[in-house]
């Protein structure tokens, strides 16, 4: 037997589907193409009879392979694909640079956590971040003990630096010298 399921939003491929009776959110996400640029991976609604039953994040899936409980359709369910909440750009010595959407309450360790956190040769000290505040740019360095608390806002473009090539042990000698190894 078959249900019909109906997509809509900033979805690739809004419209009614029919699917199998054991199709899941999963098996619609991929039938439907995902979201559009402008859609949610973290705020997808499942409406039953008016009334949103659940909300799924994709992010646990994407990141780390968990599965959420991923919920059987029934006929005439509703996916409703929302625009995305936050979205922050990560650049330079991350794992991972690219954009990534945030809840509301997250903040700028989970964002990095998203991002695999500092590559090999990431200056781990503080993250540089431009803010666009509506007239003009706003820099600002977070240190390393202040992660947790800092809550990126959309549009943030946050920058992991390269470490710089310095030693803590070294000396250098120039001028014309005598090497003795004994």
């Amino acid at each position: 037997r078959s249900i019909r399921v109906t997509v809509i939003g900033e979805v690739e491929r809004p419209g009614a589907y029919q699917v199998s009776a054991l199709a899941t959110v999963f098996n619609v996400l991929y039938i439907t193409g995902g979201p559009t640029v402008n859609g949610t991976l973290r705020n997808i609604q499942l409406v039953r009879n008016n009334k949103t039953i659940s909300t799924i994040d994709l992010y646990p899936f994407l990141q780390k392979g968990i599965l959420p409980a991923d919920i059987r359709l029934e006929d005439q369910d509703v996916l409703v694909f929302t625009p995305s909440l936050k979205r922050v750009e990560f650049a330079g010595m991350v794992k991972r640079p690219m954009v990534y959407e945030l809840l509301p309450n997250e903040n700028l360790a989970q964002a990095l956590a998203f991002a695999g956190g500092f590559n090999d040769s990431a200056f781990t000290d503080r993250l540089k971040i431009v803010q666009l505040n509506g007239r003009e740019k706003l820099y600002k360095d977070i240190e390393t003990n202040s992660f947790g608390n800092y809550i990126p806002i959309q549009g943030d473009s946050i920058f992991a630096e390269k470490l710089q090539p310095l030693f803590e042990n070294k000396v250098t000698i120039t001028g014309a010298m005598y090497r003795d190894w004994e």
